[in-house]
């Protein structure tokens, strides 16, 4: 994933039913995900993201100038929340992808 842009939630379905048909064919053991060099982007991007491998919870929380805290609970049902998983990032992945990489 290069980056948490516009078009996310629609690439992102996209490549997950791609992965999800290769899962159901072939023999694989787990998934390899590379958040390197992402500069990050929208941050309800990063908790779609998030919320196809949890299965509840808090994503992330954003406290606001004035003190007040938002928090972003996992908003809908992963399809990869049994399957082994390597996030790989590196000093280039910032924002919602170390949002992502966190969980």
């Amino acid at each position: 994933m290069t980056r948490f842009g516009d078009r996310l939630n629609e690439e992102w379905s996209t490549a997950v039913n791609e992965i999800s048909n290769e899962l159901k064919t072939k023999n694989i053991s787990g998934l390899v995900f590379d958040l390197r060099n992402n500069p990050g982007g929208y941050l309800d991007g990063s908790v779609y993201i998030a919320s196809e491998f949890l299965r509840n919870g808090k994503v992330v929380s954003q406290q606001n100038s004035d003190g007040s805290v938002q928090n972003y609970d996992v908003n809908r049902l992963g399809r990869f929340l049994d399957i082994p998983m390597v996030v790989i990032i590196n000093k280039g992945s910032a924002s919602a992808s170390e949002i992502v990489a966190e969980h």
